[in-house]
């Protein structure tokens, strides 16, 4: 099943979040299929879309986030996950 994400960093900055994405890259991660991050009124804001909530746990359950997250500064996040019932997406606009 196919699961989104989003994430709410308060206090987390852009430079932090280039830190942490730095060390992952640009690419996404297996099983991520969409990946959606900007400022908040508080802090960072990252939304994802998993193949399966299996591929975001092994994600974050990995060393390589591990030491990403901690690379940052980004503390541990309680994310609010939901099935996707559609999905429809363009070419990043920015390219």
């Amino acid at each position: 099943m196919t699961v989104a994400m989003i994430l709410e960093l308060p206090g987390v900055t852009e430079a932090q979040y280039a830190t942490a994405r730095g060390m992952l890259g640009d690419a996404l991660q297996p099983g991520n299929l969409v990946h959606v991050a900007g400022p908040s009124e508080d802090g960072w804001r990252v939304v994802e879309v998993w193949e399966s909530p299996e591929a975001m746990g092994a994600f974050f359950q990995s060393a390589a986030a591990g030491a990403a997250f901690q690379a940052g500064g980004i503390p541990p996040a309680q994310p609010t996950i939901f099935p996707v019932f559609a999905l429809a997406a363009a070419a990043d606009p920015r390219r």
